[in-house]
């Protein structure tokens, strides 16, 4: 193997080496994550259900206007969140804090995320109705005529120069023909041997 070719391999080699351990990081990162907001949302619901429980024995024995009021308190306690600093204990044993202002930071960035999801869908819609709009209304292209764009290029010796042009080119095809000449590397060198 040519020496080129032994660094490329090494080069990918270590391309896919350090994409994998960056992805698996991420998904570790992630992996936590989502476990803490379980977490948040087991103990929110758990809350919600148990406020829930305890005001509906309370309505049964109240009158109707009492029973209003407990309705609205309900609702209000639906958009409770956890106090300020409440910690929350992961399998590990450490102890996280989340406060109520990383909670709205994850809800109002979910939010963002849709409305640019759906901004962008817009976007596409309206800009694929539009090129629709534009091929119709163009038409068929005509074909070019390749001895008129000759006489604006080249002037009056627009025959001259193409017949120039078609030597060259046939010339060239020629000696490709006949050499067969490799593909060029698609990579730099590296003249740095330090």
């Amino acid at each position: 193997m040519t020496s080129w070719a032994e660094s490329f391999t090494h080069a990918a080699t270590w391309q896919l080496k350090t994409e994998l351990a960056y992805w698996k990081a991420k998904a570790k990162s992630l992996e936590y994550e989502n476990e803490v907001l379980h977490n948040v949302i087991r103990e929110n619901s758990m809350q919600f259900k148990h406020s829930a429980g305890k005001r509906a024995s309370e309505s049964e024995d109240e009158d109707e206007h009492n029973v209003e009021e407990t309705y609205e308190d309900a609702y209000a306690d639906e958009q409770t969140y956890p106090d300020e600093q409440e910690v929350y204990k992961t399998e590990d044993n450490d102890d996280l804090e989340v406060s109520e202002e990383f909670v709205n930071f994850l809800r109002e960035n979910a939010k963002y995320r849709e409305d640019a999801r759906q901004e962008r869908e817009r976007y596409k819609a309206k800009e694929a109705k539009e090129n629709i709009v534009e091929e119709i209304e163009a038409g068929p292209s005509k074909p070019k005529d390749k001895t008129e764009e000759l006489k604006e290029l080249y002037g009056d010796n627009w025959m001259k120069i193409a017949a120039i042009e078609n030597y060259v080119q046939s010339n060239f095809i020629n000696e490709s023909d006949i050499c067969q000449p490799m593909y060029w590397p698609n990579i730099p060198f590296n003249f740095n041997f330090s």
